[in-house]
């Protein structure tokens, strides 16, 4: 049986888009979210736009419920995530169209439905592409979608979910690896807790003698830990500045790591030559990107393509650094994460306009940061070593999972495949 979206929608309300005109950020005011809010199926809230009250008000329609599923309608399309509670209340911007489903069993099929390929084919195919990519609300409407009876649908969602509470799971405990180690070179390198320690006469908290030895026990008169030095950001780092074209190899598999692919979960896509229309950077195994397009919104990406198939090819949007060591790289990455770095970057960026700020390449290789002695750098690569090795196998497996799921993810819709071989199919990964 297909159903049209517009057939799943909660009694009494209709599917809309939100507020067309918010205007600038207002601190305190009513958050609002938007395109780039949406990260895949993910709902980032880090960096919240937020309203004047009065503009809010009007716009009391598109006010999201809980269970809502809020689709992409401009640039990126077809983006979808479901509304949990702790956003209920908030509102969205004209960019963002909000489905109102009756319930979370009603939301959950909505969103896998249209992450499904014939959908995605369906918004493609009927988009506005004039000036930016748009599709409206009322092909939105009329989307068909698969709805078998409600046994079926709800086997259907148990084995695609189970794939994605895994993924979480991954996410999450990557996430945790990752601020261990974030937390550890703050210590280290921004507060310089070692050296505090050593200044005082007492051995450095949760430090072996030989590590400790490493640090100095004194500051200099620049406030530094006595030895260091501060110098830019190309003394620290290689700025890799080779270039790649796919149009000129149209059958070659490419492995992408575009802007969307890092909000969708930083898993670079695996695409024909022939589907990449631009030049782009090339991304040598461990290389750091950073992107300098809207740097407010944190996307610093580890990127492993070492024994990976496809040609590894980035977003000309990202900075593409490689540490002069290997052992370096986890404080290169940790660098380049840190709130501090990102911040000397917002300063330095070029536009006006919140969705199209840059910082040129020569800026940010211009930024001034602290360089510790190599041996401490190589000190903290070996502590944090094994914890980035375990985020980025998990990363992999994410990769797999989600490989897993969206091949299954059409022929159970379709019917093609039963219930019980898909279980099998995914038995051995959850």
């Amino acid at each position: 049986m297909i159903r049209a979206i517009s057939d799943l929608c909660s009694e009494g309300r209709a599917i809309c888009y939100g507020i067309v005109q918010p205007g600038r950020h207002v601190e305190g005011g009513l958050p609002i979210l938007r395109v780039a809010n949406l990260r895949g199926d993910r709902i980032d809230t880090s960096d919240v736009m937020r309203i004047d009250p009065e503009i809010e008000k009007k716009y009391k329609r598109s006010r999201i419920q809980e269970n809502d599923v809020l689709v992409s309608l401009v640039g990126s399309m077809g983006q979808v995530a479901i509304a949990g509670k702790e956003i209920e209340g908030w509102n969205v911007a004209r960019a963002v169209g909000i489905i109102p489903a009756t319930d979370r069993h009603h939301a959950e099929w909505i969103r896998y439905s249209l992450q499904s390929r014939e959908a995605q084919q369906f918004i493609a195919d009927h988009a506005n592409t004039t000036v930016q990519a748009t599709f409206n609300l009322r092909d939105l409407s009329r989307l068909p979608i698969p709805y078998p009876d409600e046994a079926a649908r709800k086997d259907i969602l148990s084995i695609l979910t189970a794939l994605d509470n895994k993924i979480e799971l991954n996410r999450r405990m990557s996430a945790t690896l990752e601020e261990m180690a974030r937390a550890l070179y703050r210590s280290w390198f921004v507060d310089f807790d070692p050296v505090h320690a050593r200044a005082l006469g007492q051995p450095p908290a949760h430090m072996d003698p030989t590590t400790a030895a490493l640090f100095p026990d004194s500051f200099g008169p620049d406030g530094l830990p006595k030895g260091w030095e501060v110098c830019p950001l190309s003394e620290v780092c290689k700025q890799v500045k080779q270039t790649v074209k796919p149009m000129a190899a149209p059958d070659t598999e490419f492995l992408h790591f575009s802007l969307p692919a890092f909000d969708a979960g930083r898993m670079p896509v695996r695409e024909a030559g022939a589907a990449i229309k631009s030049n782009k950077a090339h991304v040598p195994h461990d290389a750091i990107l950073f992107s300098r397009l809207n740097p407010s919104i944190p996307r610093v990406w580890w990127a492993k393509t070492e024994a990976m198939d496809g040609t590894p090819a980035a977003s000309t949007e990202f900075f593409v650094a490689a540490a002069h060591d290997p052992v370096e790289t986890s404080w290169l990455y940790c660098l380049l994460s840190s709130s501090d770095f990102r911040d000397e970057a917002l300063s330095r960026v070029t536009g006006t306009s919140n969705s199209h700020q840059r910082i040129p390449p020569k800026a940010l290789a211009e930024i001034e940061v602290i360089a510790p002695q190599p041996e401490i750098v190589e000190a903290f690569g070996e502590l944090s070593g094994p914890w980035f090795e375990k985020v980025h196998a998990m990363a992999h497996e994410n990769q797999t999972l989600a490989a897993l799921r969206d091949a299954l993810l059409p022929r159970l819709m379709s019917g093609e495949l039963r219930i019980r071989e898909a279980e099998k199919e995914v038995k051995e990964y959850v």
